[in-house]
């Protein structure tokens, strides 16, 4: 039985074929994915990176620095990365669609900052780099790595420039050292000199000291006497002040009291004349007070007529005031109308008076003139010869009549039109029938010249009728003389005016003073227009004016009672003055005798009044500079108070300042021998620090140092030699358990070909397939690995052991999960592929997964062998225990599919083998 498996797989070929592409499934599975990933960083070379440079140079230390374009020129010739150097827009777009995994930007300002290292405010150089991480997030990663291996390696050479400026500058520094060496010397040579001046500045203190402390005592006692003084002075000067002003003001009045004396006299004597005839006219007065009283009684019966007066006129005004407004609102409606009728006149003037008007009355006028003419003419011929020998001029006439005919034809059609306009300006202007008949009498005929002019044409068609008769009538006819008799008569003169001749040249006339008149017209309705403006414009004043009166009148009609009060107070008033004036005239002559003694009094006071102005002019200066005199001494009292307080002060300071100046010279005395000592030392320290730092030599090595003081030292304890063999770990034992997989999926594992006599024959026909299965797919992955994939184990032979080893433990656990579960065994087999993918610690270390895998990672079967082939392909330690705990579940695994057959094997019957 052990041999029938493969009996029945060498007969069904197709079998085989199966059987040996399962076999490949691991093989082409590594293969696959070793070979996609297994050296990426080697081929960073090839990863397009867009390079923008908007950087721009700057001068420092009189040199030209451009650091974005030495970056550009070094990328340029460097090959870690496939830089390209497009436009800001293209390199977007790039990124965009994954032609660049990384755009570099170079700032415009990345050369200036460079030269901010010793500023205040030192800038970084900061490079901007953006990735499409959705594209490829590793080569987002990649770029993000070289972008900061770029700027360390900035970093380091702009460390080394200033490394170097630095030593520059030391250089100089020692030489400054060796001058400070030999100012200090000097220093220490004064400092000596100075020793020596302060011991005499110091023995001078102690005298000042003394002085300054009797200086001290004395300007307190001249303090307390300035302020009693002062106090006096303040006191003087304030009642000084008062009499000057008074006296001031009295001399400044002294003119106008001198003036006002004399006037005074010049008055008291007018005063005495006019007493005298006050006295005289007092009497006069009241003779008039009595009248006044009489007239003043008169006037309270006339107030009462005057008040019923005033009050009929208040009414009055009132109409007036509306009669304004309703003569100014006529106005208002006047200028309106006048302005429609001043534009028709004027278009009416414009159409009789324009120049083919003028014409065509000229030349009617000729041709009537003309036709006159030849009528005489035609009938002195007829009355002297025949009428055959004047038939030229009958025919002449005929057409002079024709033409004088269509004239007045056209003058009717000119009346017509000129009625027409008349007519149309009226409507357009909103005129009268009236104002519209009115214009039409000024401007057109009358009724007589218009009948003439009707029996004219008439009369002209009658004479073209007797010409044409004229012109056939035979020669001997005396029809002839008559018919021009006759038509000479019909025509006329032009002073009749019922004749042609005579009613045309009446239209004629008349036309023309329609012509004048219109113009006349049209300048007066202008003239109307501009008074009617002008009218209009002053009726507000009117108004106002018509308003204000009656207001005016409204008040006087309101303050008549008063009125009437006062001429009743002034009928008491005239009362009381008649009475009044008897007295006075009874006292009369006492006012006399004291007016005289007044005159006298005045006189005196006059004749002295110089003499009293000078003294006091006199006595006003004096005290004005007395003023003057006690305020300076006043204002200055307390700058001079102040003077002496602060005098008080300094002397009580410079007593103390003495005191400590002559301490503090001493200690400057002390410090100043210091000083001269350490100025020694320091010459000779400086002279030795510039002699140590010229000395100093700096290298590019040195620079070097400076910029990179610090390095790594990588030691690498196993042998990775590329991504591929880091990761084949990982990808061997995944495409093994897919080929167990797979393997379960195309072969029947439960089914015997005949009936197992025992459990152990069942369960070795079966394994004599898988377990050959398992070998060889192991064999063939690591023959691939190593000839094709190129992977290069560190233990060849514990490599080969070891996926040998992993192949039959997946094997064996896949089995064992099909035959128990069947279907669900399947699934099963999936899930836990799914779950080694990410707890076998394949790609990333463990730690770095989330807490769910960490719990499940040390019971995953690719977890061991992942650990054992990194032992083998890379590190070189012993696997044993990984290998012994895939040997553990291989053997777990292989028990479990026995007790499938051995459950199995009690459920066969015999007799469903019996044909085998």
């Amino acid at each position: 039985m052990l041999g029938i498996e493969w009996q029945k797989i060498w007969r069904n070929k197709f079998m085989v074929i199966v059987l040996i592409a399962v076999m490949l499934v691991p093989s082409l599975y590594a293969l696959g994915f070793l070979k996609s990933m297994w050296d990426p960083y080697g081929e960073i070379k090839n990863l397009p990176v867009a390079v923008i440079n908007e950087d721009q140079s700057v001068k420092y230390n009189g040199k030209t620095l451009a650091v974005g374009e030495q970056l550009k020129h070094n990328l340029e010739n460097s090959n870690t990365m496939k830089f390209s150097f497009p436009s800001q827009k293209v390199a977007n777009k790039g990124l965009s669609d994954g032609k660049y995994y990384m755009v570099l930007t170079i700032p415009k300002s990345f050369s200036e900052n460079a030269t901010t290292l010793l500023d205040e405010h030192p800038k970084k150089m900061s490079l901007h780099y953006s990735t499409s991480l959705g594209h490829s997030f590793i080569a987002g990663q990649l770029s993000k790595t070289g972008a900061e291996s770029i700027a360390r390696t900035i970093s380091k050479q702009i460390t080394q420039n200033y490394a170097e400026a630095m030593f520059q500058q030391m250089q100089a520094l020692g030489g400054g050292f060796s001058t400070a060496a030999k100012g200090n010397q000097q220093l220490a040579a004064g400092s000596q000199k100075i020793q020596n001046g302060n011991d005499k500045i110091a023995t001078n203190l102690q005298v000042l000291a003394t002085s300054s402390l009797k200086f001290s005592d004395g300007s307190n006692t001249l303090t307390q006497g300035l302020g009693q003084y002062f106090s006096g002075v303040s006191q003087a000067q304030k009642g000084s002040a008062k009499i000057a002003t008074g006296l001031n003001k009295l001399s400044e009045k002294m003119p106008s009291l001198n003036t006002g004396v004399s006037q005074l006299y010049t008055g008291s004597t007018n005063l005495e004349s006019g007493l005298n005839q006050y006295t005289t006219g007092i009497d006069k007065v009241n003779n008039g007070a009595s009248a006044l009283n009489q007239g003043a009684q008169k006037l309270v019966t006339g107030s009462t007529a005057v008040n019923s007066s005033v009050e009929k006129l208040s009414h009055g005004s009132n109409d007036l005031n509306t009669g304004v407004i309703q003569y100014t609102d006529g106005t208002t409606t006047a200028f309106k109308a006048s302005e429609k009728i001043s534009s028709g006149l004027t278009q009416m003037n414009s159409a009789l008076n324009d120049a083919g008007s003028k014409n065509k009355i000229q030349q009617l006028q000729a041709g009537l003139t003309s036709f006159k003419t030849g009528l005489d003419q035609l009938k002195a011929a007829v009355n002297s010869s025949s009428n055959n020998q004047h038939a030229g001029e009958i025919n002449q006439l005929t057409s002079s009549m024709a033409n004088l005919a269509g004239n007045i034809t056209t003058i009717n059609q000119y009346m017509t039109g000129t009625q027409a306009k008349l007519n149309t300006v009226a409507k357009e202007q909103h005129l009268s029938d009236q104002q519209t008949t009115a214009i039409s009498n000024a401007i057109l005929p009358t009724g007589v010249v218009t009948s003439a002019l009707k029996e004219a044409t008439n009369n002209l068609s009658t004479l073209q009728t007797r010409l044409q008769t004229l012109g056939t009538a035979d020669e001997n006819s005396k029809q002839v003389q008559n018919g021009v008799n006759r038509l000479v008569d019909s025509y006329g003169t032009g002073a009749e005016t019922t004749t042609v001749y005579g009613g045309i040249n009446s239209l004629i006339g008349s036309v023309q003073q329609a012509g004048d008149r219109t113009n006349k017209l049209a300048t007066g309705a202008t003239q109307l227009t501009t008074g009617l403006s002008q009218l209009d414009q002053k009726s507000n004043q009117l108004v106002n004016g018509a308003t204000q009166l009656t207001n005016g009148l409204t008040q006087l009609n309101a303050n008549m009672p008063t009125l009437t009060n006062g001429i009743n107070a002034l009928a008491t008033g005239s009362s009381q003055l008649n009475t009044g004036t008897r007295v006075l005239s009874s006292n009369g002559k006492q006012l006399n005798t004291g007016s005289q003694k007044l005159t006298n009094g005045l006189s005196s006071l006059n004749t002295n009044m110089p003499v009293m102005h000078s003294a006091i002019s006199q006595l006003a200066s004096g005290s004005n500079q007395a003023t003057a005199g006690l305020g300076q001494l006043t204002n200055h009292s307390n700058q001079l108070l102040s003077g002496s307080q602060k005098l008080t002060q300094g002397a009580t300071q410079l007593s103390d300042g003495s005191n400590k100046l002559a301490s503090g010279s001493q200690k400057l005395g002390d410090g100043i021998s210091q000083v001269a000592d350490g100025n020694s030392l320091l010459a000779n320290k400086l002279r030795q620090a510039g002699g140590k730092v010229s000395a100093t030599k700096a290298t590019p090595q040195t620079y070097e140092q400076l910029a990179n003081p610090t390095t790594t030292k990588h030691s690498e304890k196993d042998t990775v030699p590329n991504n591929g063999t880091g990761m084949a770990p990982y990808i061997l034992s995944l495409s093994l358990f897919i080929g167990a997989v797979s393997f379960n999926l195309m072969y029947d594992l439960v089914t015997p070909l005949k009936y197992p006599k025992k459990v152990m024959s069942w369960w070795a026909s079966k394994m004599a397939v898988v377990y050959p299965f398992a070998f060889l797919q192991g064999a063939l992955m690591y023959l691939v690995s190593v000839v094709i994939v190129g992977l290069k184990p560190v233990n060849y032979a514990t490599t080969f052991g070891i996926i040998i080893m992993t192949s039959f433990a997946f094997v064996t656990i896949v089995t064992a999960l099909n035959l128990w579960f069947g279907k669900v065994g399947s699934f099963l087999t999936m899930l836990l592929m799914i779950v080694q993918l990410g707890g076998s610690a394949g790609t990333y270390p463990i730690e770095l997964s989330n807490h769910f895998f960490e719990v499940v990672h040390p019971y995953l079967p690719m977890t061991y062998s992942v650990s054992a082939l990194r032992q083998s392909l890379m590190i070189g330690h012993s696997a044993t225990a990984d290998v012994l705990v895939l040997l553990g579940m291989f053997v777990v695994f292989t028990l479990i599919i026995i007790s499938f057959y051995m459950m199995k094997k009690r459920k066969l019957k015999k007799i469903n083998y019996a044909h085998s």
